[in-house]
């Protein structure tokens, strides 16, 4: 049977034994497993569609598709049929305004970028300071108006990051009395 329609929800199919996204080879090509609903003029149809891109289906909410279904064993499996194949294409609605795709949207490939620990963590601690701002009473809108807190959460991030810088720290060792050996 050929459904049409668009795409109503769609998100990573996660087995519950690992924790990860499912997934099936064949011809030397990774296949992920998404779980997808369709907004059809008959009601919703509901089944799992693959894709090679893992994590995000190359298709948004509200895309039109067209799918042949089967019922197998473990329930629905969606076969997206190529656009070409679909003939006239609908419009469809993102954002709030109307798309006429010409042909199939293409996703760029992921870059294999470093990440960023060093943003990452000073994001996070901005954000344990921002809400220990917030949780002991003061508004986010005064919070974001005042200058003064925002430089000084930046000072405590660099500080709770890097330490206190090299002229600031106590020299041990320069003061004989604080050096002896406590008598216990």
């Amino acid at each position: 049977m050929q459904v049409t329609g668009t795409i109503g929800n769609v998100q990573a199919r996660i087995d519950n034994n690992t924790g990860a996204q499912r997934f099936w080879q064949a011809h030397g090509k990774t296949n992920y497993v998404f779980e997808m609903s369709i907004n059809t003029p008959t009601g919703p149809e509901i089944g799992e569609i693959s894709s090679q891109t893992a994590n995000v289906y190359p298709k948004p909410i509200g895309a039109p598709i067209t799918v042949n279904v089967t019922d197998g064993q473990y329930g629905r499996k969606f076969s997206a049929v190529q656009e070409q194949q679909q003939g006239q294409q609908q419009p469809f609605q993102q954002g709030g305004q109307t798309n006429y795709p010409s042909q199939p949207q293409q996703q760029a490939p992921p870059q294999n970028q470093p990440r960023d620990f060093d943003k990452e963590n000073r994001g996070k601690c901005r954000f344990g300071l921002y809400a220990q701002r917030v949780g002991s009473g003061v508004s986010p809108v005064d919070l974001a108006n005042d200058r003064a807190s925002l430089e000084a959460i930046e000072i405590l991030i660099g500080y709770s990051m890097n330490g206190l810088p090299q002229a600031q720290q106590p020299q041990y060792g320069s003061n004989p009395a604080l050096d002896q050996d406590v008598p216990f």
